[in-house]
């Protein structure tokens, strides 16, 4: 089992949830994100930037992201995922 990172969020990890969710596309823009978890855009945006630099999601093309193999590898060891 694993733990979350100090620096991890539980909006991380809902955020982490949506990009592998089968019932989403799964490579998202931060607003449609923010859209569906209700955040901002901006939240949304600086989330994805960490996660993105911390390597749990890859940016994929001009504003669009999606689950990297290290965050996917988070989630299925991450108990509050499911």
């Amino acid at each position: 089992m694993r733990t979350r990172p100090e620096w991890m969020s539980n909006t991380d990890v809902l955020i982490l949830v949506a990009l592998n969710s089968s019932s989403l596309i799964q490579i998202l823009s931060p607003i449609i994100i923010a859209d569906n978890l209700g955040m901002s855009r901006e939240h949304a945006s600086r989330r994805l930037a960490e996660l993105s630099d911390k390597g749990y999601v890859n940016k994929i093309e001009d504003g669009k992201y999606g689950l990297s193999e290290t965050g996917r590898s988070f989630l299925t060891e991450y108990p509050h995922s499911q």
